[in-house]
């Protein structure tokens, strides 16, 4: 297992690129909305181990288990390439559609590690305010509560015509 970065991260260059490529392809760009991946998810998964270390030996595993599975597809192509233990990631040399075969075995093989990569990619991305934003949903308040929708005037017009009804002291 990875020990914390100086800056409190817990993944390594390359584990952000491999779990950028996974999101990316769990939730993938498309409707004016951007990618997982492309979204800063990996980031905010990062920020989530550091703070809740049980996370941690699932997300490794499931990690090594896409790579593993990645490795295996291209040595099945015969992409020697990407067939040696080579210190580029093997998920990342393939295209989408092989990508996308990767993890759809890890689906029904591994569907305890799968269920983590998309639970964790989900929460991500839908907390993220960016994409709240594109949504059309206000982000959270910084307690968890909605921000309140903008005042309505018109609710004080019954109010201003009555004029002053109290007196001053």
């Amino acid at each position: 297992m990875s020990e914390p970065h100086e800056n409190g991260a817990i993944l390594t260059a390359e584990q952000l690129a491999l779990l950028e490529a996974i999101q990316n392809r769990l939730i993938p760009a498309g409707d004016g909305m951007p990618g997982a991946g492309d979204a800063g998810c990996a980031n905010t998964l990062d920020r989530y181990l550091s703070e809740r270390p049980a996370l941690r030996r699932p997300l490794f595993a499931a990690l090594y288990a896409v790579e593993a599975a990645a490795h295996a597809a291209s040595a099945a192509a015969g992409d020697a390439a990407t067939a040696d233990e080579s210190t580029h990631s093997a998920f990342l040399l393939l295209s989408n559609a092989a990508r996308d075969d990767v993890l759809r075995g890890l689906e029904k093989t591994l569907p305890e590690l799968f269920e983590v990569l998309l639970h964790q990619t989900y929460t991500a991305y839908y907390t993220n305010p960016a994409v709240l934003l594109i949504l059309g949903w206000n982000p959270p308040q910084p307690e968890g509560y909605p921000t309140p929708p903008p005042f309505d005037e018109a609710l004080l017009a019954n109010v201003k015509q009555r004029g002053k009804v109290w007196r001053d002291a």
